[in-house]
């Protein structure tokens, strides 16, 4: 069978991500460019799980155990454009985990268990906005620095149980539309978030909030 044109590989119910620590790992094809596990016991993603794999562009780990990723693992990535790991156990999402990711357009990280976001895991250097941060449907405190300088043209915050924002949550954010919808009952928006005036608020599903941040 040729598989030089082989672009899409999808895989369902592993137990691990092993796909460069096998014998075949140095015979894998450069035309690879889609990697899809789904479902499966996978529950940690290892520093070297992908280091076979650094043309790849589409990373999807859904619908598994996983609940730990170790800093490193995307260092080699940097054609990588789009990363769902949504529908998994993820909990902590640690600092530099994307710093590396030059070309990195959407990240999906939601319907996990997160609650804890470390400061400026999102302030991504070498980026001049992704598309896509959609972090709905998890557990996530939003502290001063989680989303400091955060530049990304649509973020999900919906369905997360907030129920109280920082002081200077989104500080220096280049934010185009902020979903804060079916979360706990959240304060009149208030101007020491920080919120840029050109940001588009949705409080609720089907009603936006024009929002001008004080002067002061």
């Amino acid at each position: 069978m040729n598989l030089e044109n082989l672009k899409t590989v999808e895989i369902f119910g592993n137990r691990t991500i092993g796909i460069c620590q096998n014998l075949y790992s140095k015979n894998i094809s450069n035309s690879i460019i889609d990697i899809r596990y789904v479902s499966g016991k996978i529950d940690k993603l290892q520093e070297d799980s992908l280091n076979c794999l650094p043309q790849i562009e589409i990373l999807m780990i859904t619908k598994t155990n996983l609940m730990t990723i170790q800093v490193g693992v995307f260092n080699l990535l940097n054609n990588l454009k789009y990363i769902n790991l949504s529908c998994n156990k993820l909990t902590t999402i640690p600092m530099n985990l994307f710093d590396n990711l030059k070309n990195l357009a959407v990240i999906l990280l939601n319907n996990n268990e997160i609650k804890n976001i470390q400061d400026k895991t999102f302030t991504l250097p070498g980026i001049e906005s992704i598309k896509l941060l959609n972090l709905s449907h998890n557990e996530i405190n939003i502290k001063s620095d989680t989303f400091d300088g955060v530049k990304c043209d649509q973020l999900d915050l919906s369905y997360n149980k907030i129920s109280h924002i920082e002081n200077n949550a989104f500080e220096d954010t280049n934010i185009k539309q902020l979903y804060l919808h079916n979360n706990f009952e959240i304060s009149v928006i208030n101007p020491a978030w920080r919120i840029p005036k050109f940001t588009i608020v949705q409080m609720y599903e089907d009603y936006v909030v024009e929002f001008y941040p004080s002067r002061g």
